[in-house]
């Protein structure tokens, strides 16, 4: 299987983190179910720090590289 997906982590004082590498979708599933309990928790931006998946190659624009940490 491709490794197409990549599951981050939005940090309200840092932004996003990766989680994980190059990871197939349904290996992206498995981490986000895991971190979100399901996806009960922490999946959007009101939840203050939350998980999402994107396409491999997505470029943040707000990472702690960028922030200067």
């Amino acid at each position: 299987m491709e490794k197409t997906k990549i599951v981050r982590l939005f940090d309200m004082f840092d932004g996003w983190m990766d989680i994980t590498s190059a990871v197939t979708e349904e290996e992206a599933n498995r981490v986000w179910n895991d971190k979100t309990e399901n996806g009960t928790r922490k999946t959007k931006y009101s939840d203050g720090d939350y998980y999402a998946i994107f396409p491999v190659d997505t470029k943040m624009l707000i990472t702690p590289e960028r922030l200067g940490r």
